[in-house]
């Protein structure tokens, strides 16, 4: 019987020699994968690694494909977990490093069935190439031969620079809508165009994004935004329409939100903690400010703010999984925001040791960056992080307002002249 890859009419490989070295796979890797071969098994390093290698970019994590089953990867390594609900793997962990080690897969023939075990099914390479997404992620580097191989002209695409789905790009959207924002990640990571039927087919099915599980959007946005290319991410989205998809009732024109963006690439390239949820408060803050009849003064009602960022974050949890954690963050910064901007704050130091400070002053670092709130205080908040605590009470005390020295009226003044007269 023929094998799905043949039934979809796809050429046979192309093998590339001299393009990899084997020294270019990290020395963990390189065992992993011999040790699978001296125990019969086919072992292939695969996907976004070739990639990169051969686009000049050092890869962060490197995969392995094996025709070896889960449970037999694990038995040939001392720390190695299966995982995974919909498809099993293995995580082989090396020092503090882990590689994912999968088995080649093949498509169900009922694609209506949804049981265990035919999502679970093992296939060849040949089968496993297809369920690949785009033909620059399906090369795999046979480390024997030293081999490129190349099922669907992927080599050539990494060439070209050009991002092209395995197949119909209508059918593979189709099959899984998340591909639309995979394609909009790696353009907007590497040197990429795309195939001009994948945009088409981008534009086609973006409405199929909302009915894609919220849990899963949340993944893809973390990979997405949180990679050191969400500015170039964000534009993208824009650009194809997706914002309002994905964050409901916000305006595209947002430069807060684009110059959070900027400031999450810029602590991803120094290594500095990123997360999700700080993005969607710069998001959506306009609709907060507004929602909430925000005052900077600080008279507004702190009911009245929980119930609009409820509001806000019930409606984006329609499409996007917002983690209690997430929403506890968000709405705290977004609240401490009227006790930093005021130009007399109170219980300073209250403020400082609040769990969301550093989270909220980012907040208002980036507001002032767009003119959207006031410089004076911004840098009074930056100013007072770097002195002791001696200059801390000085700079509190100078900041508070001074109070008029009441006067006597003259009467009183007058009385107390002449008591002291007689």
């Amino acid at each position: 019987m023929p094998s799905n890859a043949s039934l979809h009419g796809l050429p046979r490989p192309q093998r590339h020699k001299n393009l990899l070295s084997p020294d270019q796979i990290p020395h963990p890797i390189r065992n992993i994968v011999a040790t699978l071969f001296e125990n019969g098994y086919n072992a292939k390093v695969v996907g976004g690694c070739i990639r990169d290698l051969l686009l000049g970019i050092q890869p962060k994590d490197f995969d392995v494909v094996t025709d070896a089953k889960p449970h037999e990867i694990k038995a040939l390594f001392p720390r190695a977990f299966v995982i995974g609900r919909r498809f099993k793997l293995v995580h082989v962990q090396h020092g503090k490093e882990i590689t994912e080690v999968s088995t080649f897969r093949r498509l169900a023939k009922r694609k209506s069935s949804r049981s265990k075990n035919q999502l679970n099914l093992f296939g060849s390479i040949e089968d496993d190439h297809y369920l690949r997404d785009f033909t620059i992620n399906a090369l795999y580097f046979d480390m024997e031969s030293e081999e490129i191989i190349d099922y669907c002209g992927g080599l050539q695409d990494v060439y070209k620079r050009q991002l092209r789905c395995i197949g119909d790009p209508n059918r593979r959207i189709t099959e899984d809508p998340c591909r639309v924002l995979r394609a909009v990640r790696f353009i907007s990571k590497l040197p990429l165009k795309l195939e001009s039927r994948l945009r088409k087919s981008m534009r086609k099915h973006a409405e199929s994004l909302k009915s894609v599980k919220p849990a899963r959007l949340e993944n893809e946005l973390q990979k997405m935004f949180l990679n050191g290319a969400a500015a170039n991410a964000y534009l993208n989205l824009e650009r194809f329409d997706l914002l309002e998809i994905l964050f409901p009732s916000v305006e595209s024109d947002n430069s807060l939100a684009l110059r959070a963006m900027q400031n999450t690439d810029e602590r991803v390239a120094n290594d500095k903690n990123v997360t999700l949820a700080f993005l969607l408060a710069a998001i959506h803050w306009d609709q907060f400010k507004a929602l909430g009849n925000y005052d900077p003064t600080g008279r507004m009602s702190i009911a009245k703010s929980i119930a609009a960022a409820e509001s806000i974050l019930k409606r984006q949890r329609e499409i996007l999984r917002v983690t209690k954690q997430a929403r506890d963050f968000i709405v705290e910064a977004w609240t401490l925001q009227t006790r930093l901007e005021r130009e007399h704050p109170t219980r300073v130091r209250d403020v400082l040791l609040h769990n969301r400070f550093r989270a909220a002053y980012d907040l208002l670092v980036l507001r002032e960056a767009v003119g959207e709130a006031s410089t004076r205080m911004a840098q009074w908040w930056t100013d007072l992080q770097d002195m002791d605590e001696e200059e801390q009470s000085i700079a509190i005390q100078q900041l508070q307002p001074k109070q008029r020295k009441k006067r006597r009226k003259r009467k009183q003044a007058v009385e107390a002249v002449a008591t002291s007269t007689t």
